[in-house]
């Protein structure tokens, strides 16, 4: 009747379809929507896993890092090229040993080209879920703990005497 109200109208809760857990996707009435959205990442990330699968370290064609010219000391990434490239080719223990944070970011990266590729492969446009959303306070944690990683990892490789050639 009329001054019964539903359970779902209590919580203030829309009737409408509940939101994903983990990603929802959607076709855009252009691809070029799809490819705005996805394509910087998947270009960013796939260059980096498919480079570091293929290009040995000591190939590269730029080499020079301002920090270590400056203080002689190896910078804070000194080490992730080598050990991506290492992770890339099979050689994960390798890759741990010499700059154990390398093998967290490599995941990290293929996910999130993964997420992008597969997004301009279906041509949809897909959007992170309730598990997968992530408020302010959380990713500012998380980026902490990723500068804390990247700091650890730099202390580890200058305690053990892992230089950078």
């Amino acid at each position: 009747g009329r001054g019964e109200s539903s359970p779902d109208a209590d919580r203030g809760e829309r009737s409408a379809s509940p939101e994903p857990l983990l990603f929802s996707a959607t076709r855009p009435s252009s691809y070029w929507e799809v490819l705005c959205m996805h394509l910087p990442l998947a270009l960013l990330t796939g260059i980096g896993v498919l480079v570091s699968g293929l290009v040995e370290p000591t190939r590269f064609p730029i080499r020079i890092c301002t920090f270590r010219a400056w203080t002689d000391h190896p910078c804070p990434f000194c080490g992730y090229t080598r050990a991506f490239h290492a992770i890339a080719t099979g050689q994960v223990a390798t890759a741990v040993q010499n700059c154990p944070a390398a093998l967290l970011a490599y995941l990290l990266m293929v996910l999130v080209f993964s997420w992008h590729a597969a997004a301009i492969l279906c041509q949809a446009r897909l959007r992170r879920g309730r598990l997968l959303q992530v408020s302010r306070w959380p990713m500012r944690v998380a980026l902490w703990i990723g500068l804390l990683m990247v700091t650890a990892n730099w202390i580890y490789r200058l305690s053990v005497g892992i230089d950078c050639p």
